[in-house]
């Protein structure tokens, strides 16, 4: 009869450490989304630069809490990479309930150095969730960067050069040299095959970004707006008017239209930057 009394104590221990286990394991498991959507990241940021943002969270990431997942890994006997995330708790839960902690001093600082390590690894992981939304959210400034930074460089490359046609154009009486402006209109036709790779990469891309649909239908708007100022026939007629010194009615009228549009494309696109 004493020595199942004796009994007792060691086998509440060892239910109270599974339990103390398993709560660590729920609460580690619960990060595993946000550790894929870094690892996603990382693996995404493979050979280009990082801004400051990024760079942060990547040395958090590799410096504090990497190192401490591998302890945890390595807390399990014959360890793998492969091994789920889990693996180091289900392992020790299952020693813990068969062995007498009081007599298994490497069993029990074993569950207290996971348990530890655990801590951390979950308290790097909650501080690093306030910075994710900046770099790996649906709809990042690099994102933003990798869509239009180059599309805004054309148009505000083509505003110059509309307006350096419209000062022409107004000069014509004058007798202002026919050299420029043929310069102009060559370089005009230059960004507007820039802008129409721009844009066909955009789209061919954007299927590839996880953006959220309110976002995704402001960007398809700017593209298509974008594509509606490609005039073809437009931009011809202007090209035969301009080389035959001729004037057209409407050409002010035109390439002010089109140039409030790009200004309005433009400030669109960066008003989707602060989102």
């Amino acid at each position: 009869m004493a020595d199942g009394n004796a009994e007792i104590p060691t086998n509440a221990e060892r239910k109270s450490a599974a339990v103390e286990l398993t709560k660590a394991m729920e609460a580690y498991l619960a990060y595993e989304p946000t550790l894929a959507r870094i690892n996603e990241f990382l693996r995404k940021l493979h050979d280009i630069s990082l801004d400051r943002q990024e760079k942060e969270v990547k040395n958090l990431f590799h410096q504090d809490i990497h190192p401490k997942i591998l302890k945890i890994r390595q807390l399990k006997e014959n360890h793998k990479e492969e091994d789920a995330l889990d693996a180091p708790f289900v392992e020790l839960i299952e020693k813990v309930r068969i062995n007498e902690l009081d007599v298994d001093e490497e069993l029990n600082a074993r569950k207290e150095k996971l348990l530890a390590l655990a801590a951390e690894v979950c308290e790097k992981l909650g501080g690093i969730q306030l910075r994710l939304r900046s770099v790996i959210g649906p709809y990042t400034q690099r994102i933003h960067l990798e869509i239009f930074q180059n599309l805004l460089t054309a148009y505000g490359d083509l505003q110059q050069i509309q307006e350096g046609v419209l000062n022409w154009y107004h000069g014509i009486e004058h007798g202002n040299n026919e050299t420029s402006v043929h310069e102009k209109m060559n370089s005009w036709a230059k960004i507007t095959g820039t802008i129409i790779f721009f844009l066909t990469e955009v789209i061919l891309k954007l299927p590839g970004f996880d953006i959220e649909p309110n976002r995704l239908d402001e960007i398809n708007d700017i593209i298509t707006r974008s594509i509606r100022l490609y005039i073809p026939e437009q931009f011809f007629e202007l090209v035969r008017a301009l080389a035959n010194n001729q004037r057209l009615p409407d050409l002010e009228n035109s390439l002010e239209e089109s140039r409030e549009t790009i200004n309005l494309l433009v400030d669109d696109i960066e008003r989707l930057t602060n989102y």
